[in-house]
C-alpha cells in the first residue's frame, strides 16, 4: 500500500484547506476517492483533529447502502457526492399547513438554495435563497419572507403580488405565529411563541424553539450547535449530530436522528419522550420524569442518567 509521500502531504494540506472553507463539512471532497486507502484514513484523522469531522461517519454501517462502492476509494467518492448526501434536501409542512421544500442548487462556500413554498390557501412560490429567511403566514392568505442579511421583508398577497419593505430594526426574531426559519449560515435563531419550524444548515449555531410545539430540522451533519427546544411538545430531526448541546425542555418530545457522537450532550426534561437514534457514541443523555422510550441500534460508550 502506498505510503504518505511528500506529494500526498501536499494533497492532504490542500484538501484540508478546501474542506475548512466548504459549506458542507459533513461530506468528503469527491476527489479523495482517487487516493489510496492509507491516505484516506489519514485525511479523516486530520479532519477529526481539526474539529468537525468524525471518522465514524464513514464506517460502512453508517453510510447509505446506495453509496457503497466496490472498494474504499469508490465508496468514499460516492459518499461525497450530492446524490448520496441525504441532507441536501428538506421537505416539511408547518402546523399552519404551509409546506416548504428546500434544496441546494449551487455548491460551495456561498451555496444557494431553492425553496418551493406552498401555503394552505394554495399560493405557490419558488425562491432562490442565499440569505437566512423567516417565512410567516398572513391573514389574507399570503406570506411574508424576511431576510436576515438585507433586512428586507418581501410581502406576497394571496395572488402572489410582491411588495418590498425595508425594516428599520431587527425583525428576524420569531413572531407569535407559526414561523418557518431557513437558517443557512446564521449564528442564532429564536423562534419565539407559536408552533415554529427551524430548518438549520449552519454549524456552531444557537437554535431556540421558544414556547409552542416546535420542529427543529438539522438539514446536514450538525457540528457544534446549541439547541434549546423550549417548552411544548417539540421535535428534533436530522442525521448526524456531533459536539453539540441539546436541551429538549419539558413536554412530550420526539427525537429522530441518525447519530449522536463526539461528546454531544442531550437533556430531556419531564414528559413522555420518544428517542429514535440509529447510533449513539461517546455522548451523554440525561432524562427527567416521565415515560421515556429509546430505540437505538448501536451504542458505543454512552452515558445515560436520570435528572430529579
Amino acid at each position: 500500500m502506498q505510503g504518505i509521500t511528500a506529494a500526498n502531504n501536499q494533497m492532504l494540506s490542500d484538501l484540508i484547506s478546501t474542506w475548512k472553507l466548504s459549506d458542507c463539512q459533513g461530506c468528503l471532497p469527491q476527489n479523495i476517492g482517487t487516493a489510496t486507502e492509507e491516505f484516506q484514513k489519514t485525511f479523516l484523522a486530520v479532519l477529526d483533529q481539526n474539529g468537525g469531522c468524525d471518522p465514524y461517519l464513514y464506517e460502512k454501517e453508517a453510510r447509505p447502502s446506495s453509496c457503497l462502492g466496490t472498494d474504499a476509494g469508490e465508496s468514499m467518492q460516492s459518499y461525497g457526492s450530492a446524490a448520496c448526501n441525504p441532507n441536501e434536501k428538506v421537505e416539511t409542512t408547518s402546523s399552519s399547513g404551509t409546506s416548504v421544500n428546500v434544496k441546494r442548487s449551487v455548491a460551495g462556500p456561498q451555496s444557494t438554495y431553492m425553496a418551493a413554498i406552498t401555503t394552505a390557501s394554495g399560493l405557490h412560490l419558488e425562491l432562490e435563497l442565499s440569505d437566512d429567511a423567516r417565512i410567516t403566514d398572513l391573514e389574507d392568505g399570503g406570506i411574508s419572507v424576511t431576510y436576515r442579511g438585507s433586512g428586507e421583508t418581501h410581502v406576497y398577497d394571496a395572488a402572489g403580488n410582491k411588495t418590498v419593505r425595508q425594516n428599520e430594526s431587527d425583525t428576524f426574531a420569531g413572531t407569535d405565529k407559526d414561523d418557518i426559519f431557513i437558517n443557512l449560515r446564521g449564528s442564532e435563531v429564536d423562534g419565539g411563541a407559536g408552533n415554529d419550524t427551524i430548518i438549520n444548515f449552519a454549524n456552531n449555531a444557537t437554535l431556540h424553539g421558544g414556547d409552542g410545539d416546535d420542529t427543529i430540522i438539522l438539514a446536514r451533519a450538525s457540528i457544534g450547535n446549541t439547541i434549546n427546544a423550549g417548552g411544548g411538545n417539540d421535535s428534533l430531526q436530522g442525521g448526524v449530530v456531533l459536539k453539540s448541546n441539546i436541551d429538549m425542555g419539558d413536554g412530550d418530545n420526539k427525537v429522530d436522528l441518525d447519530r449522536l457522537g463526539d461528546g454531544t450532550k442531550m437533556l430531556l426534561g419531564s414528559g413522555n419522550n420518544t428517542i429514535n437514534v440509529n447510533r449513539i457514541s461517546r455522548s451523554s443523555i440525561a432524562v427527567g420524569n416521565g415515560k421515556n422510550i429509546f430505540d437505538v441500534n448501536y451504542l458505543v460508550g454512552p452515558e445515560i442518567s436520570l435528572v430529579d
